[in-house]
């Protein structure tokens, strides 16, 4: 049996004048990001995105391995909008497993995501335990998927960060256990 834990990264600065895939986390995302250091297993894959590999750095004195599959959305062109309205838009994204919101479609995001799990999990080298790192509404996409729900009202829920541990056997993947952090 192998243990995946799922992080959602720490809380970031938003930049109206930046794409998200670049924000930055705040002093207090490095600060509870590196609280968890020591609590998760040291093996760490990331999405590309400065705000994941940045969590993904305070996890690990190791070598963190990026994995384009982890990434949020595949558009980087991504417009700034207000909260009100990504949140309508979150809901929008998450209704519909084939509306493409964000370029991808929440079906797509959640098979990429399983996809990257797979290419990491013939990478362990006989390890038994990792840690990815990755976004909010990819993780739910694929967590929804897993547990044949939308994801919307566990998306709800996150915080900056959120640990999600993953029981792994063969091919079945079940949720263990959900840890809220601020």
């Amino acid at each position: 049996m192998r243990e995946i834990y799922l992080v959602r990264h720490a809380e970031t600065m938003p930049d109206p004048e930046r794409p998200p895939a670049s924000w930055q986390l705040t002093e207090a995302g490095r600060t509870v990001a590196a609280s968890l250091k020591g609590l998760l297993p040291e093996l760490v894959f990331s999405s590309p995105e400065a705000k994941a590999m940045q969590t993904a750095r305070q996890l690990t004195h190791l070598e963190v391995t990026a994995v384009q599959e982890f990434r949020e959305h595949r558009s980087d062109k991504v417009a700034w909008i207000s909260s009100d309205d990504f949140a309508i838009s979150v809901e929008r994204y998450f209704s519909d497993r084939e509306n493409r919101v964000w370029g991808d479609s929440h079906a797509e995001t959640a098979a990429r995501f399983r996809a990257g799990l797979s290419h990491i999990a013939s990478r362990l080298d006989g390890a038994t335990r990792c840690t990815v790192v990755s976004h909010g509404r990819i993780l739910c996409s694929f967590l929804g998927n897993l547990s044949g729900t939308s994801g919307y009202e566990l998306w709800k829920l996150l915080t900056m960060p959120t640990v999600i541990k993953l029981a792994v056997a063969d091919e079945t993947m079940r949720i263990e256990a959900i840890s809220y952090f601020h």
